[in-house]
């Protein structure tokens, strides 16, 4: 079953199909949103992400959810507060970050007439063969 979020304001760019959604109810304290930890709740996977005349629009296939409960019939009941922060994860075995393979090229020049100062060179290294 695919159901359908939508938002007065852009969702973030980086949210795509496969993404995990969360929701998690927020408070007000101190004149700022806040949410009980422990409290986030999946969702389901992303299966699209669009908009629409200024209306934006997250399709979330909750089937394979197995977190939320199954009701008579086989229907899935979602109540998802209005007000609530609604979030996304990546796929740790999709959307990994670094340098992939078995070597990497590097190369740096300084275009300036003056000498320069390298302060830090930084790299990690995932192993992806075995």
């Amino acid at each position: 079953m695919i159901i359908t979020l939508s938002f007065n304001q852009p969702i973030n760019v980086s949210v795509q199909p496969g993404d995990f959604a969360y929701f998690t109810g927020t408070s007000t304290s101190a004149g700022f949103n806040t949410s009980p930890i422990g409290s986030v709740t999946y969702i389901g996977n992303v299966t699209n992400v669009s908009s629409s005349g200024g209306t934006h629009f997250l399709a979330i296939d909750v089937v394979n959810n197995t977190l939320l409960p199954v009701g008579a019939g086989g229907t899935i009941t979602i109540n998802i507060p209005a007000g609530s922060f609604i979030m996304f994860s990546k796929h740790t075995q999709v959307n990994i970050s670094g340098v992939l393979g078995y070597y990497a090229k590097v190369t740096m020049r300084n275009y300036s007439n003056g000498p320069i100062e390298l302060y830090s060179l930084g790299s990690d290294v995932i192993e992806n063969s075995k």
